[in-house]
């Protein structure tokens, strides 16, 4: 699920087409109809976007925020990614909000594990590339798999057996963070909490491979836990 026409899911595809997995775009925000028979679809991957969870005047925005409970809730795994996370964490009774001091994370920034987080961050913590001024807040009954700094604590969550989200981009090479940077205003990297956008191509030497094998390892994992269930459901 996109929110732009030229979205790209950058790592997300190749991972997937590899692991024999076909993708069907739907963009929502442009009118799309979303899917009503959950069991056509493997999983669901809820991409970034410019606006907010809390933006449900948008038409797509209230049609996603409407349908992602009745996906969860009918056992679809789900992924969310930036925006998609805080999409998540709203339909699901969370709050989604600007941070209140104007903080954005941009560039590189920490992940840990909490104490039940390990599977999900197996080497521990680990460096993620970000762009987003928005947070959120967990809703009843999810688990808090990975956190950040004071200003984002909530990175990773599980919400039941197979829904899943990230306040990062971990799909995110640096060839497509660098186009963000070329349409993105020219003082976005001032902002605060922001890193210079030298930083992010050095950054991206130091941690990139990582995030991507981090990524590969991930949705394997994610699907995997979906055909597990399946077998117990049907069992």
């Amino acid at each position: 699920m996109v929110h732009h026409g030229a979205s790209d899911l950058g790592r997300v595809e190749p991972i997937l087409l590899d692991a024999g997995y076909e993708f069907e775009i739907c963009w929502p925000v442009n009118g799309d109809t979303l899917p009503t028979n959950f069991s056509d679809y493997a999983g669901v991957t809820i991409f970034g976007g410019i606006m907010g969870a809390y933006d449900d005047h948008l038409p797509g925005i209230r049609a996603e925020l409407d349908w992602i409970p009745k996906a969860v809730h009918a056992g679809c795994p789900m992924f969310g990614i930036c925006l998609g996370s805080q999409l998540i964490a709203h339909a699901l009774g969370g709050r989604a909000y600007k941070q209140a001091q104007g903080i954005w994370e941009i560039g590189y920034f920490p992940v840990e594990p909490t104490p039940t987080g390990g599977h999900v961050l197996p080497n521990g913590a680990q460096h993620f590339f970000s762009w987003h001024q928005d947070g959120f807040d967990l809703p009843a009954g999810a688990e808090l798999l990975g956190t950040g700094g004071e200003a984002f604590p909530n990175q990773i969550f599980r919400f039941g057996q197979s829904t899943y989200a990230v306040q990062f981009h971990p799909e995110a090479p640096s060839e497509l963070f660098t186009s963000w940077t070329r349409s993105a205003p020219d003082d976005f990297d001032t902002r605060p909490g922001a890193h210079p956008r030298q930083r992010h191509l050095s950054d991206a030497k130091l941690y990139e491979d990582a995030a991507d094998a981090w990524l590969t390892q991930f949705l394997h994992m994610w699907l995997r836990e979906r055909d597990q269930q399946a077998v117990l459901n049907t069992g």
